[in-house]
């Protein structure tokens, strides 16, 4: 049979799942922060529709 738990266990427990959980929300929060992410990407993104934007109309000029 275990012993049973004093209170201080018992809070020491909670204190430690409370910590965790707060740890996986915040990990949770970062990784699905889309926001941030296109943020962080915006220059990368700018760059490759201007490239693109370059060849239609280099490729338009081609044509005529």
């Amino acid at each position: 049979m275990t012993e049973p738990r004093t209170l201080e266990q018992v809070r020491a427990d909670i204190e430690a799942e409370r910590t965790a959980l707060a740890d996986a929300v915040e990990h949770l929060r970062e990784a699905t922060d889309v926001s941030a992410k296109l943020k962080a990407k915006l220059p990368l993104i700018i760059g490759v529709v201007a490239v693109i934007v370059a060849l239609r109309v280099a490729l338009h000029r081609l044509r005529d």
